[in-house]
């Protein structure tokens, strides 16, 4: 029986793995911060922060939002795949225990801790993003 269960967790998060690289495209660097160009390079005399520190900026903002993004997905996967069904677990099979309420109530808190910081940094996320504009109005239906 743990076999089963241990596949079927494993499989949930790689489900949730796969589809989040391909919404999000994997952790690529943003267009255009590739490997730094050499001065000889023929675009360098037309855009001159292709090397300068306006590129620099926007690659070191775009991996602190890949490393917010990872957080965000850690995070929530670990409140529901991990910390919801261990509490649910301990307080229908350790009941005959001593210390299954407080074992109960660690895991639900530390769930509700991760749910809460996973939202945030979602919702971070998605203001740091550039011309997201996601909070703005409502969505279209």
């Amino acid at each position: 029986m743990r076999r089963s269960s241990a596949f079927l967790l494993a499989s949930a998060l790689l489900s949730h793995l796969t589809l989040a690289t391909a919404q999000y495209g994997g952790l690529q660097p943003p267009p255009g911060s590739g490997p730094p160009r050499s001065s000889s390079s023929s675009s360098a005399h037309l855009n001159p922060t292709l090397n300068g520190t306006a590129a620099a900026a926007a690659r070191a903002k775009h991996q602190k939002l890949d490393h917010v993004l990872v957080a965000h997905a850690i995070l929530g996967t670990l409140a529901f795949l991990a910390f919801m069904p261990a509490a649910l677990l301990v307080g229908r099979w350790l009941r005959r225990f001593g210390l299954w309420l407080w074992l109960h109530q660690l895991l639900n808190a530390l769930a509700a801790a991760s749910v809460v910081a996973a939202f945030g940094l979602g919702y971070y996320h998605v203001e740091q993003e550039p011309g997201s504009g996601h909070w703005d109005g409502v969505h279209p239906r």
